[in-house]
């Protein structure tokens, strides 16, 4: 009995890219469905300022504080860094520190054979998509943030303005 080796490698890598394809538009309608979240979060704290309600949780401010390494890993690369970014709106972050933030919440990387690249790609897909923003100097940012570039203007930024 022969086994044909090749039709099971070509079968496979067929079904890898599948795979791959389908996970990264998923990847991406959760990035969407994430926005439409913060978006509602947003008008139910407006309202709830208004009639005297608590404001609800955003997954940003209360769910990486409290989210364990199965629930990273559950939300996926493009939410986690996401949530990595937008928990410091004013903070310019590279890649790198994406990296160690989730590291430190207990990402595991071992899966990943270059998880710069892959949180590169994520990155720059998330800010294509308008979900987060980027600098020209391969920084990025959240679309929460206060004041350009993370500071108050100086008396003679304010003045100039006018």
């Amino acid at each position: 009995m022969s086994f044909d080796y090749q039709a099971m490698y070509e079968d496979a890598k067929a079904e890898l890219a599948r795979l791959q394809t389908f996970k990264a538009n998923h990847e991406t309608k959760l990035v969407e469905i994430d926005s439409q979240i913060e978006a509602a979060t947003r008008i139910a704290n407006a309202a709830a300022a208004v009639i005297g309600e608590q404001p609800v949780a955003s997954i940003d401010s209360d769910w990486l504080a409290n989210a364990d390494a199965a629930a990273l890993h559950a939300a996926g690369i493009s939410v986690a860094a996401k949530a990595v970014i937008d928990s410091e709106p004013d903070a310019d972050l590279t890649a790198p520190m994406v990296r160690d933030a989730l590291q430190t919440r207990g990402w595991n990387w071992e899966r990943y054979s270059n998880p710069l690249s892959t949180l590169h790609t994520v990155l720059k897909r998330l800010a294509e998509s308008g979900v987060i923003n980027r600098g020209g100097d391969g920084k990025y940012f959240s679309t929460k943030r206060r004041r350009p570039e993370g500071r108050l203007p100086k008396p003679s930024e304010s003045v100039r303005a006018r």
